[in-house]
């Protein structure tokens, strides 16, 4: 229940203070208390370093080419037994936003990333994704 509410707290809250305009650049530092393992009374902190490098090119009034690079490291303990473990994602994104019309506009974008504990280019560690959205703006008569 409590991840509906969350849910339903989240839709609302983010559509009343989204943001209007594009970050090209994020670097995020998170760095967390100590967690407790659920079998044991052992605890970890998780440290994250992530960077975001977004390159927009104008084609057109009605078409913007999208693309960014991304890399995160995150430092945990992944076993109460064992030591803290680096886990590397770096990825690519190449999408494109396109106005339709004064009320439709849509995003397409393809999300290919290698996620680690050693990057390196195999079927083990690499994953797609795509996104599509669909923005309907009202139009005020």
């Amino acid at each position: 229940m409590k991840y509906i509410w969350f849910s339903l707290f989240s839709c609302l809250f983010f559509q009343g203070f989204s943001q209007n305009y594009f970050d090209v650049l994020n670097v995020t530092y998170t760095n967390t208390p100590n967690n407790n393992f659920e079998i044991t009374d052992a605890q970890t902190t998780v440290q994250e370093l992530a960077l975001e490098l977004n390159f927009p090119v104008v084609i057109n009034e009605k078409t913007i080419l999208l693309t960014g690079l991304f890399a995160n490291k995150t430092k945990v303990k992944l076993d109460a037994n064992s030591s803290k473990e680096n886990l590397d994602v770096i990825g690519l994104n190449v999408g494109i936003n396109r106005t339709f019309n004064d009320t439709w506009s849509a995003t397409f974008m393809l999300y290919s990333k290698l996620a680690s504990d050693a990057i390196k280019v195999s079927k083990e560690n690499h994953q797609l994704a795509l996104l599509s959205l669909f923005t309907k703006k009202s139009v005020l008569i």
